[in-house]
């Protein structure tokens, strides 16, 4: 059966119902287009976020750098007097295990 076969009805349900699709696909169409920009947006907003977070993190770090630095040679300094008085400690107060203390008892 060729197309001018069809009853002139089923011709114009066929073309009523291409419009709509048409319609349809043309309305999906622009709201993609409107999500799109939304999410853009939200990217880009994002980004300078992360730049800045990136950046508050660079400052703290140069202004602390210092400290660490110092903190190190002191560290350095005292690491040698600190374990000497955990040993004069350790050798006044030896440590005791709760079986010998239990049998000491």
């Amino acid at each position: 059966m060729s197309k001018l076969a069809y009853p002139v009805t089923d011709r114009h349900h066929a073309h009523s119902g291409y419009q709509q699709t048409q319609e349809t696909l043309e309305r999906v169409s622009a709201a993609k287009s409107e999500l799109d920009e939304q999410k853009g947006r939200t990217l880009e907003d994002i980004s300078m976020m992360v730049k800045d977070i990136g950046a508050r993190i660079e400052a703290k770090r140069s202004s602390l750098a210092p400290l660490v630095t110092a903190l190190r040679d002191v560290r350095h300094v005292l690491s040698p007097v600190a374990w000497y008085h955990f040993g004069v400690a350790r050798a006044m107060h030896p440590p005791v295990s709760l079986a010998n203390a239990r049998r000491a008892a």
